[in-house]
Formats: structure tokens, C-alpha cells, sequence
């Protein structure tokens, strides 16, 4: 197996990278505030959809888009932070509308799956280097999050939240995929 980053050159691609489970750790600093920071771990599932899934289905419904060009990822988690003994748990659904098939950028749907199933939208970039942007805004806030490949078994994410009123909060996530004995 490869230790060199994976090349990817589709949305689909990465999302298949992505499957399975992943023991997660991240670290998030409250900035411009010197030396308040936080962190966790938890374990991700991801799932690729496929484009007939009924969840995607029903996204469509909501956003133009032609079903073959769609990608969909499902996540589930569960984990802990750092100075809290509380599990936390839930899970998500990530939907690239790609703009078209040739470009590997568009719009995004991210739905939370709680009983208000939630949706927030935004825009999508899968770089030539293989780096997935995602930028979104909810109300005040906007997000920028860029998620890569370090090896087929490390994917790596930083996240910046940055609030229109001063304040950021930047945070990096490691994952390694948990491997199954053969």
C-alpha cells in the first residue's frame, strides 16, 4: 500500500476514498484569545451514496441538478471533547452538485439529521491537488473547511468559522482509518 497522497480527480472519487470507519482527533483554538483551545476525538463512519439513494432523491427535489452528476456522503459519529466525559453523537449528509461533469466544483447541500433535518448550503471545489473546499454560511458565520488525503488511510481537514462579529475559530482534524484484519 501507497504512503504517497492518492491522486483523485472526481467528487466521486473522493467520496469512495472516504468509506469507512475513522478514529478522528481534532484541536480548535478560539482566535484572536491567546491559549483557549479545545479538542476530541471521536469515530467516524462514512458512506458514499449513490445517486438513486432515496435521501438524495428528496435533495434533488429541493436543488436543480441532474441525478448522474450527483455525490453523496452519509457521516455518522460518535465521540468525546477533551474536558467533557458526555458522548456525543449524530450524523450527517454531505450532497455535491457539481456544476457540470467536466468541473469539479458547484453547490452543496449539507443536511443534519436531527428531527428538524436542517439543511445548510454553499459551494464546493475539488482541487487539482486533490483537496476538497467546502465554504458555507449559517446566519452570522461562514465556514471554510478543506478536507485532503496525506494517504489512503489519513485524511486531513482544517476549518476556519469565522463570526461577523471579530472572532474565528480555527481547527485541524486528523483521521486514520480504522483497518480490518484479513
Amino acid at each position: 500500500m501507497s504512503t504517497d497522497p492518492p491522486q483523485i480527480h472526481t467528487v466521486t472519487a473522493f467520496f469512495e476514498l472516504s468509506a469507512g470507519t475513522w478514529n478522528h482527533q481534532y484541536t480548535s483554538y478560539i482566535l484572536p484569545t491567546r491559549g483557549h483551545s479545545r479538542g476530541g476525538k471521536s469515530t467516524i463512519i462514512l458512506t458514499p451514496l449513490s445517486p438513486q439513494d432515496p435521501q438524495l432523491q428528496d435533495l434533488l427535489q429541493l436543488s436543480p441538478g441532474s441525478p448522474s452528476s450527483i455525490s453523496g456522503l452519509r457521516a455518522a459519529w460518535q465521540g468525546q471533547q477533551d474536558e467533557d466525559t458526555t458522548t456525543y453523537q449524530g450524523s450527517s449528509l454531505l450532497v455535491l452538485l457539481p456544476t457540470s461533469s467536466e468541473n469539479p466544483q458547484g453547490e452543496l447541500v449539507q443536511q443534519q439529521q436531527t428531527p428538524t433535518d436542517s439543511s445548510v448550503r454553499g459551494r464546493f471545489l475539488l482541487g487539482q491537488d486533490g483537496v476538497l473546499s467546502l465554504q458555507t454560511q449559517i446566519g452570522a458565520v461562514t465556514c471554510e473547511e478543506r478536507i485532503w488525503f496525506a494517504s489512503e488511510n489519513l485524511r486531513l481537514r482544517t476549518r476556519l468559522l469565522q463570526h461577523e462579529g471579530g472572532y474565528s475559530i480555527a481547527s485541524f482534524h486528523s483521521e486514520v482509518r480504522k483497518l480490518t484484519a484479513k
